[in-house]
């Protein structure tokens, strides 16, 4: 596959590509199918998630290894959703025992709560398993106009706001 046409970035083992990589047109057209059944993108067209994708300058992520996405004690700016693979919410007690909180799978939203009250540090950790894709959005983007006032966005508002409600 030619990634000369994409903004590559390798951060330490793991890749991230931005959803606006005009040479990545397939695993973008097959990465949108799999967000719109989300309950963040429900009632989403795949041509208004697409337009969103580029609005919000959401990212894709491709973790090469397990890896810590929050960590307990940080502030947490970004949230996601876990497109492909599985992950997991947890706590260390003062003994060093981990304590799973919840189990992450396809479509599970991650740090929703957390982004949403961003002066409050995260009271877990959170963790995907090697092969995991996810998509990341900032708050700031979400809660931010768009210059369009698209329909899209504000039901992407509007379902973000059910999920945490929900929660």
């Amino acid at each position: 596959m030619d990634f000369s046409a994409c903004f590559y970035w390798p951060i330490i083992l793991q890749s991230v590509w931005e959803v606006s990589c005009a040479g990545n047109q397939i695993a973008m057209k097959s990465m949108i199918q799999d967000l719109i059944q989300t309950n963040l993108f429900a009632g989403i067209s795949e041509r208004d998630a697409a337009h969103l994708m580029s609005c919000l300058n959401a990212r894709t992520m491709e973790y090469k290894s397990d890896t810590v996405v929050i960590e307990e004690g940080n502030k947490v700016r970004m949230f996601g959703v876990l497109l492909s693979g599985w992950g997991r919410s947890y706590k260390t007690d003062l003994q060093g025992n981990v304590i799973t909180i919840t189990l992450l799978r396809k479509g599970s939203e991650i740090g929703v709560l957390l982004a949403s009250h961003q002066e409050q540090i995260s009271p877990v950790s959170v963790a995907v398993e090697k092969g995991s894709r996810a998509l990341f959005i900032s708050y700031d983007s979400l809660i931010g106009s768009c210059s369009r006032n698209c329909p899209c966005h504000r039901q992407l508002i509007r379902n973000y706001i059910g999920i945490v409600a929900e929660k």
